[in-house]
Parts: C-alpha cells; sequence; structure tokens
C-alpha cells in the first residue's frame, strides 16, 4: 500500500504538496521517530559506512542520505 501511495504521489507530480506520514504497524510511532532514535545513537562518521554500504537502497527507495546524516550524533 506504501509503495503504491508514493507511486501515485510521484505520478501526479504532488511530491513537494503531498507527503505521507507512515505509522509504525505495532504502535502509534511514527516511523520518522524511530529512525531518529536509532540513527541519534550513531556518530556521522556511522551513517557515512552505512550510507556506503547501503547506498543503492537509499537510491532505489529515494531516502535522502543529508536527513539522515542530521539524525547522527554530534
Amino acid at each position: 500500500m506504501g509503495e503504491d501511495s508514493q507511486y501515485i504521489i510521484k505520478q501526479l507530480g504532488l511530491e513537494d504538496s503531498l507527503q505521507v506520514e507512515w505509522i509504525h504497524r505495532t504502535s502509534n510511532t511514527k516511523t520518522s521517530d524511530i529512525a531518529s532514535t536509532y540513527f541519534s545513537q550513531l556518530t556521522a562518521n556511522q551513517v557515512d559506512q552505512l550510507y556506503q554500504k547501503y547506498r543503492l537502497d537509499f537510491e532505489l527507495f529515494g531516502y535522502d542520505y543529508e536527513d539522515y546524516r542530521k539524525m547522527a550524533a554530534e
């Protein structure tokens, strides 16, 4: 369902005006909050290393590397 919604939003050219925030299926916590919790425990260097390993996934799924790097502990 999520992939279908993203595809439709992209096809309609609504990426800039419509953003869907996905909720984790087992709780009421937003996916972005969960990501922030985990990535805030990593250093920027560790996030860089993860990005190098999973770069193709970031590109395939349209994840913004900079958003995740900003979550890293300073």
